[in-house]
């Protein structure tokens, strides 16, 4: 039986519980494995050479170890240490689940496909291929860590994204857009500041809605403050705000975090510079800003799809 694949870019250190010989079925037809030989080279063939600047390729991040000793990297001789993980599929039961790239990437692990490879024919979009690649130079990272947890996640956030496109999807079209501009961000270069434009676009898209002239008070700024305080109060593991800014004053609040951040979107919006040493010193610098700001999103878009009559409500209210 012939099979198809997903290829996981992430480098991976997975725990998987006792008996499951590191393979997960994630959903009916989809396990999460090692690649055999065989499919490593399709995807040596696949990936772009693109070097960097000491001349190491991009698939040596799957096969180096970093020695605690001295913090060096060596290459394993020993294939079955290679990191290449995949999402394995019979390709003739015509199963190919299409949720799973938003469900991978989503979930807290935060996994990244960068492609199918299908009867040995590869089908990429090769932007946000060549965007990974670039955004993972020098190819030394760090492993994540992935456990039998975080395939229970991705699978229940995969039923959550099925069963929300093949029941409802057309009674909430904001939520819909939004899932599909979400999956898009890997489209835009890392190392620009445009994916906080990105961010805000799809908050705004979910939460607000154009203010009465008689009420410019009920701005898009306010709404989101308000509506994005309310939905962290909300979510079932609130975000503590503070573990992501490192200059936060003692009488700072969510609300004045968004609205910080809302003005480091404009800035970049309008093409104009963020000053972080004074106006937005509480938000500290681009990096603090993106990583707060994409685990909100994450979080609210899956708060979408379990209750999408609330986020609707919001909307409009």
């Amino acid at each position: 039986m012939e099979k198809g694949f997903l290829f996981i870019g992430d480098v991976l250190d997975v725990n998987l519980e006792a008996g499951l010989n590191s393979e997960f079925e994630i959903i009916p037809g989809h396990v999460f494995k090692k690649a055999s030989l065989d499919q490593i080279q399709q995807i040596k063939g696949a990936l772009p050479v693109i070097p960097n600047y000491n001349s190491t390729p991009f698939t040596d991040m799957y096969e180096h170890e970093k020695n605690d000793v001295d913090d060096t990297w060596f290459t394993h001789e020993d294939k079955s240490k290679w990191r290449y993980w995949i999402v394995e599929y019979h390709m003739n039961q015509n199963i190919r689940d299409r949720n799973l790239e938003a469900a991978l990437l989503l979930s807290k692990a935060d996994l990244t496909s960068l492609f199918d490879m299908y009867s040995r024919r590869l089908t990429s979009n090769f932007t946000i291929l060549f965007n990974f690649v670039d955004q993972n130079k020098p190819y030394f990272v760090n492993p994540k860590n992935i456990d039998t947890d975080d395939m229970l996640e991705i699978r229940d956030i995969n039923c959550l994204i099925k069963n929300f496109k093949e029941n409802i999807r057309d009674s909430y079209k904001y939520i819909n857009k939004a899932l599909t501009d979400f999956t898009n961000i890997p489209l835009i270069p890392l190392k620009t500041p445009f994916r906080i434009v990105s961010f805000f676009s799809i908050f705004e898209s979910l939460l607000t809605h154009d203010p009465k002239r008689e009420n410019w008070n009920n701005g898009t700024k306010q709404q989101l403050k308000t509506k994005l305080n309310q939905l962290n109060d909300r979510f079932e593991e609130k975000i503590d705000f503070r573990a992501y800014f490192s200059n936060l004053t003692h009488r700072a609040t969510f609300k004045d975090i968004i609205g910080k951040l809302y003005s480091y979107r404009s800035d970049i919006a309008h093409g104009d510079f963020s000053d972080f040493n004074h106006d937005l010193q509480i938000i500290s610098g681009h990096t603090e800003a993106y990583n707060f700001l994409y685990v909100l999103l994450k979080k609210t878009l899956l708060q979408s799809l379990k209750e999408p009559q609330l986020i609707s409500d919001l909307k409009f209210c």
